[in-house]
């Protein structure tokens, strides 16, 4: 077979790395500072696990950068990062997150079936599932006098699952990586 399907591009295992570091850059960089969560949505079950895994990798490689970040580049102004790359702006955005950023978590959702990948069950069984939702529509954090509970877990993976009707007011962001037919 000479060429890829579509399929085996959008599960490419370092595809997804590369698109989950872009990512997660543009979330921290943009909606992490408003305490906001977000979805990504792959273009299969298996692409969804993928993501997650990749998810928590580049989060570690973006904080390993963040740390190392040249003390010169964050001392510069507004005025004088509005001259940078933008890699490099989105990246001064980010900064000051960091410590938010390193409790953040990812998880994957998806249905079940009867042959999955005992990886999968993690994130397919109905119990796992449940829960997972759950914490994703907590809060990242608790506004000033509030007492709701609040969790870490920001970025969630899907599929086909919680496209539509899904009420969850602590997400702002979308992130599609599959076919819009």
């Amino acid at each position: 077979n000479r060429y890829a399907s579509e399929t085996q591009v959008l599960e490419a295992q370092e595809l997804i790395e590369a698109k989950a570091k872009h990512i997660l850059l543009h979330y921290a960089a943009n909606i992490l500072p408003n305490r906001f969560k977000a979805m990504i949505v792959a273009s299969s079950r298996a692409a969804t696990v993928r993501y997650q895994v990749a998810i928590i990798k580049a989060r570690d490689q973006l904080l390993d950068t963040l740390e190392h970040l040249a003390p010169e580049k964050l001392a510069l102004s507004q005025e004088q990062r509005a001259d940078l790359p933008l890699g490099e702006q989105m990246l001064l955005q980010a900064y000051p997150q960091r410590e938010l950023f390193r409790r953040l978590d990812c998880a994957a959702v998806s249905a079940s079936e009867q042959d999955d990948d005992p990886v999968w069950r993690q994130w397919s069984t109905p119990q796992n599932r449940n829960e997972h939702i759950r914490r994703f529509k907590l809060p990242l954090e608790q506004s000033e006098g509030e007492q709701r509970n609040q969790d870490n877990l920001a970025l969630l993976c899907v599929q086909q699952m919680l496209l539509t009707g899904f009420d969850a007011p602590v997400v702002q962001g979308l992130y599609v990586d599959r076919r819009l037919v």
